[in-house]
């Protein structure tokens, strides 16, 4: 399907563009040191099936409509923006007892994957990112662009949860020994809110190449 020199120029500059840190490696770790490593692993399976999603659209061609029509990328970006401040004050706002921090259920373990993949979808930037960079390494004489298109987005979601699953292995082990008091915990809640109004307002007010 892919040519070798080509597959492996694309294997090297994805995992390049993984290791940078980024908005979504911020709401990982935020969720592991706020609410445990459970809520972190929720948090980037919902981020790459989002991820998948935009591997998708870009197969079928709707990403595309976010590079050519305007109101669309805002509509989406706007969108995206507005839940995740929601999700800030939503946290910012939570106060929680010993039992509620220490038993995590599962009906809270699928709200954070829920969060996770509409915060992924929302992301106008995702499509961008494929539209720009993929077509590179897409040839239509090896087998259908759109195959193609989703086997390189599959590859980049894989690539992106292998990493976050390292780095939140290494953070929980770090967080369980410096942040155990309750205290410390209701006031990361606090700090998890913070970055996702943070990040919605970076997004919100962010252009289509920023």
């Amino acid at each position: 399907m892919f040519d070798p020199t080509t597959f492996i120029a694309f294997l090297m500059a994805a995992m390049i563009i993984v290791l940078i840190p980024g908005p979504g490696q911020a709401l990982v770790l935020s969720q592991v040191v706020c609410n445990g490593k459970r809520h972190g692993l929720m948090t980037t399976l919902g981020l790459n099936v989002g991820t998948l999603f935009h591997a998708l659209c870009m197969a079928i061609g709707l990403s595309a409509l976010l590079s050519t029509f305007a109101i669309a990328y805002e509509v989406i970006k706007f969108a995206g923006a507005l839940y995740l401040i929601y999700l800030g004050i939503s946290s910012f706002q939570r106060k929680e007892n010993k039992q509620e921090l220490e038993n995590v259920t599962l009906q809270s373990l699928k709200r954070t994957f829920a969060q996770g993949i509409y915060t992924g979808i929302l992301n106008p930037k995702v499509a961008l990112f494929f539209v720009s960079f993929l077509p590179q390494f897409v040839n239509p004489a090896k087998a259908s662009p759109a195959l193609q298109f989703i086997v390189l987005g599959s590859i980049i979601a894989m690539l992106c949860l292998l990493w976050d699953l390292m780095l939140i292995t290494l953070l929980s082990r770090v967080k369980d020994k410096v942040f155990s008091s309750n205290f410390f915990k209701n006031k990361l809640h606090k700090i998890l809110g913070l970055v996702y109004v943070s990040l919605g307002i970076k997004l919100l007010f962010s252009g289509k190449n920023t």
